[in-house]
């Protein structure tokens, strides 16, 4: 959702690729600009109507920004992140390690995927694969290569 909170403004709504045409729609005070699906993958922008209003428009966006740090401090970061799904917006966490293995939607998916370490004698698990594919399955094969385990086969075949 999008919403004109000021003066007359230029929404340019382009194409999923940047050399798409543009569409160009004014927005005034008040209006609101719904999208969704794959509309919510097109370039966005907008253009002020009137350049000697940017000082304005900027306070005005450094109050919506308080306002809004303000109701998100009262929200834990997953009641955040699940009501913005709930409500199909655009919404990402910044995750640590701890919440990426305790990802509801990662573990259904079994994304993290467990590497066997012989030389520790234990299991690590690793960031899964990006996308799944039926004819050309992802896959970690083994373990990264510890530091210099391979630096003799470098050398020789550099040196050759």
């Amino acid at each position: 959702v999008s919403v004109s909170l000021g003066d007359t403004a230029r929404f340019l709504f382009g194409g999923t690729r940047r050399r798409d045409p543009v569409e160009a729609l004014m927005l005034e005070s008040g209006d609101a600009f719904v999208f969704g699906g794959p509309a919510r993958l097109r370039f966005l922008s907008t253009l002020t109507q009137d350049p000697a209003t940017i000082a304005e428009k900027f306070q005005r966006m450094a109050h919506i920004n308080q306002v809004l740090r303000r109701f998100v401090k009262t929200k834990a970061k997953w009641e955040m992140y699940e009501q913005a799904q709930r409500r199909r917006l655009l919404f990402g966490l910044v995750s640590t390690p701890e919440d990426i293995a305790k990802n509801p939607q990662l573990q259904h998916r079994r994304w993290l995927t467990p590497v066997e370490h012989p030389e520790l004698g234990a299991t690590l698990e690793y960031p899964g694969p990006p996308y799944r594919l039926s004819e050309t399955p992802w896959a970690i094969r083994r373990r990264p290569p510890a530091v210099g385990e391979h630096q003799k086969e470098v050398l020789e075949e550099a040196a050759s």
